[in-house]
């Protein structure tokens, strides 16, 4: 629809016979925005990826708290991965 619109739009500017940089930059619009989307996209994937990377952390420190309500691991394998933090 909004791709319709745009063609349109673009159509009654090449019968008012504008400025091709006017022709140039409104034709480049939609270009543009789905540029935009793709870099919020990749900021959403990346936010994702850094809340995944704090799970294990996260896991590490329930289970080295003793209260291990997860259930994955022992306290042994906190005190040996307490060094990667």
């Amino acid at each position: 629809m909004l791709l319709l619109n745009w063609l349109v739009l673009l159509k009654r500017l090449l019968r008012l016979n504008l400025q091709p940089l006017l022709l140039l930059r409104l034709s480049l619009f939609p270009l543009l925005l789905l540029d935009q989307l793709m870099l919020l996209m990749l900021l959403v994937v990346v936010d994702l990826l850094m809340l995944l990377s704090l799970f294990p952390s996260l896991l590490l420190m329930d289970m080295e708290l003793g209260k291990g309500k997860l259930g994955l691991g022992t306290p042994r394998l906190v005190n040996l991965h307490l060094y990667r933090i």
